[in-house]
């Protein structure tokens, strides 16, 4: 399936000849709009990931692990790469940041000031909440510096493209250890819940769940590969993957996102904001509903979390009740009698933990990216808006974006985000892929 309104071919026709028509400094400010994009994704990848990674080849996987969801222990090669990753990560974003000083003259920042606000509203939330605040700024500090990174680069539409070969290139090499390597399995015993096997595919990530997201949000930026044999090929490794991982929420989201993607593709261009905007709404209010209506125990223990979560709300509506509220001696894990590190829906944890002024960052956070997508669905292109989508449907069960922990998913999640929101857009190549 191709989510852009063509007749097949078109727009690999179209591609060939603007790029016939580019000039060479334009080709080469095009692949190094790209080259900077995939190593600071990549460098995010790492920092969620390769600590718990080198552990696995380490020592493989183990089960009933304490105080942690995943499946995999650390070692203490993995925790150094853990704590210490993140220096390489500041690294490569200053000197992205450096390599593109002088281009960044007359650059829009319309997405940019929202994320920076954002950012500076968090902070006020945690730091009114609770005085202990120091891990809180690490983080913000880094959602601040990848928003900043990302604008630097000045993306194009096409130049997305980059999140789809990345997803490709995960779920290539998890399917590989899939077929070579136990250590790519999770396997709970009774606790398990695959779909297509016994054990979960968890690849080279600590549990299941970071892959499937990571799959599910990648996997419309397939559709942007020139080839169509590469398109069917990525679509189907990325879905296979997705599959094998089991992770039900991942794969509702990017049913969800598909959906909507390919209602869109069916209906007048003219009328593609306003049903995007209808999309959200009704996405919004799922998210609300399915934990305000879950009875205890539901959804695999969350309707518990919800309710602990929904309990405590009224009483700090304002600020919330910082970052700590879902870890040990948290107002949430004090009344659950056990850490859970977030409250399995993304608003609800926002609400917790920053309260209202908390949902104010996050629509800031949100809004640009969604009406540029859908303003870019309405000029052609629609695999923006199908993964915007699919990564909002993931807030109704997990938290895909969390206001005060950078890890799992937290790699292409933030960084999909405010790359569409800072999207340099050139009305005549918004139609068109990378």
């Amino acid at each position: 399936m191709v989510l852009e309104k063509h007749r097949p071919g078109r727009m690999e026709k179209s591609s060939a000849a603007v790029a016939g028509s580019e000039s060479e400094l334009q080709i080469k400010q095009r692949k190094r709009r790209r080259l900077q994009f995939a190593v600071l994704a990549l460098a995010l990848l790492c920092t969620t990931t390769l600590g718990w990674a080198v552990s696995l080849f380490q020592t493989g996987r183990a089960t009933g692990l304490i105080d942690t969801t995943a499946s995999v222990a650390l070692t203490p090669l993995g925790s150094t790469i853990r704590e210490n990753f993140p220096i390489v990560l500041y690294a490569v974003a200053i000197l992205i940041l450096l390599t593109n000083l002088r281009s960044l003259k007359g650059r829009a920042m319309r997405g940019f000031v929202p994320a920076l606000l954002g950012v500076l509203l968090l902070y006020v939330a945690s730091a009114t909440a609770t005085q202990n605040i120091t891990s809180t700024l690490t983080f913000l500090t880094l959602i601040a510096l990848i928003a900043l990174t990302v604008w630097s680069i000045g993306l194009e539409v096409g130049d997305l493209v980059v999140l789809g070969r990345i997803g490709f290139a995960i779920a290539v090499v998890s399917l590989i250890m899939a077929a070579t390597t136990d250590k790519a399995w999770s396997d709970e015993g009774e606790m398990t819940k695959g779909l297509l096997t016994d054990a979960t595919l968890a690849g080279f990530f600590p549990q299941m769940n970071p892959l499937g997201m990571s799959m599910a949000i990648t996997l419309p930026f397939v559709f942007m590969f020139k080839r169509r044999w590469v398109r069917v090929a990525g679509f189907a490794a990325v879905a296979l993957t997705l599959l094998m991982a089991s992770s039900r929420t991942a794969i509702i989201a990017a049913a969800i996102g598909l959906a909507v993607g390919i209602v869109l593709r069916i209906t007048r261009r003219r009328s593609r904001v306003f049903l995007g905007y209808v999309a959200v709404i009704l996405i919004l209010t799922v998210s609300v509903v399915v934990p305000v209506t879950a009875g205890s125990g539901a959804f695999t223990g969350r309707g518990d979390i919800w309710h602990a979560s929904l309990s405590l709300i009224p009483d700090k509506p304002i600020w919330g009740y910082g970052p700590s509220a879902y870890m040990h001696g948290g107002a949430v894990s004090n009344i659950l009698g056990v850490a859970h590190w977030h409250g399995h829906n993304m608003w609800i944890t926002f609400m917790v933990i920053g309260g209202v002024v908390g949902l104010v960052a996050l629509a800031l956070f949100w809004f640009p990216a969604l009406h540029t997508s859908l303003l870019i669905a309405r000029e052609g292109n629609l695999v923006p808006a199908t993964a915007l989508m699919t990564t909002l449907a993931l807030g109704i069960a997990e938290v895909q974006i969390r206001p005060s922990e950078f890890d799992g998913v937290a790699w292409v999640s933030w960084v999909s985000l405010f790359a569409i929101a800072m999207l340099v857009r050139k009305p005549r190549e918004a139609t068109q892929e990378g």
